[in-house]
Formats: C-alpha cells, structure tokens, sequence
C-alpha cells in the first residue's frame, strides 16, 4: 500500500513537471515570437530607403520631388564605417532621411560621381545634398555624430525650400524693356556650396 501510495504520487509529481515545462516552452516560443516581430516592425519603420545607384536617386528624387542625400564613403575607413553604423542608424536621423532621396556611394567605384559632388575635395566620409537635377544645395566633409547630422539637414532642407521659391514659375516674368522706376538688380540666387556649377552625372 505505502509503494502504491509512493508511485502514486511520484506518477503526480512527474505529471505536474511536464505540464509545467509544456507551459513554460509554449511561454519562451510566445516570447520569442513577439520580440522577433517588434524587432522587424521596428527595423521596418526606421530604416532608410537607400536608393541602388546615384542615376535612381535623380530619377526618384525628380519623381517625388525631393532633395538628394549622397553619402560617399570609403570601405576602410573607421570614421566611414562609425557615421554608417550609429549616425545613419540614430532613429532621429533616420526618420528626418525620409524628407530625401538617400544614396550610399562607394567613392572608389564612383571617382567621377564623387568629384562632382565633392567639388574635387576627396575627404571622406562626405555628404552632398543636392536637387533633384543635381544641383549642390549644401556639401560637408568628416565625420558628423547624429545631433549635427540633424542640423546640416535642417539646413539642407532650407537651401532646397529657398531654391524651389525663387525658382518657382509664379514669379512675374522680367520684361524685355524695363519700365520707369524699375530697379537694377539681378535675379536672387540660391545660396550652394558652388553656386552656377553643372549638375553631376552618374560614372
């Protein structure tokens, strides 16, 4: 009777163990499911759109009406891989990139696209903010931590809102004979990093 009693009971125990590990399982795999699709949602949300080459950003950005964002780098350079990593990885940032067409370019598999948008100075890491024609709008060189990372977009931002205003087709067009009283002053220009140069184009 006590060796029934006994098995009994250890019968219960092993019972109650395995539900217990069945639950706690089903437990982990819930868990895991659930951070595995916050990890993607996020990623999802935050991360830049690169466009796959320096011609589809122009296209795109002509398309949608926006300014450019190149960021030309070089693949052995810690202050390349750093900006790539935490500056273009910061949520902030990433959420202001969606204001622009963004392109990553190699500066060694683009030399040409680079000295264009560069203005033949070859530092790196490097980011030109262009118009959608490729006009440079604003261009800085080295390394940029997030917070100034913001402040040269907001910037950027404002060379473009500047250039679409007086450039805009709404503007009274300049008659050929200028009436009395008109005053001789040239066109207003917007404010670049070289203003009047050609716009790049793709290697």
């Amino acid at each position: 009777m006590r060796f029934d009693d006994g098995e009994s009971r250890y019968s219960r125990y092993a019972r109650r163990s395995q539900t217990q590990q069945k639950r706690l399982i089903i437990y982990i795999v819930v868990l895991v499911g659930v951070l595995v699709a916050m990890f993607a949602l996020k990623r999802g949300r935050s991360s830049i759109d690169w466009a796959p080459s320096f011609e589809a950003a122009k296209a795109r950005a002509s398309a949608e009406d926006k300014p450019i964002l190149a960021f030309f780098y070089m693949g052995d350079s810690e202050d390349c891989q750093r900006m790539a990593r935490d500056t273009f990885g910061d949520p902030a940032v990433r959420a202001r990139a969606a204001g622009f067409v963004c392109v990553r370019l190699d500066a060694e598999a683009h030399p040409e696209t680079a000295k264009r948008c560069l203005v033949n100075v070859l530092d790196y890491p490097a980011v030109a903010f262009l118009s959608p024609a490729g006009e440079r709008l604003l261009v800085f060189w080295g390394d940029r931590d997030p917070r100034h990372m913001l402040r040269e977009m907001d910037t950027a931002m404002e060379e473009w809102q500047l250039s679409r205003i007086v450039e805009s087709p709404s503007l009274p067009p300049r008659s050929a004979e200028p009436s009395r009283g008109d005053a001789d002053s040239s066109e207003p220009t917007s404010q670049a990093e070289s203003p009047g140069s050609p716009a790049p184009d793709g290697d």
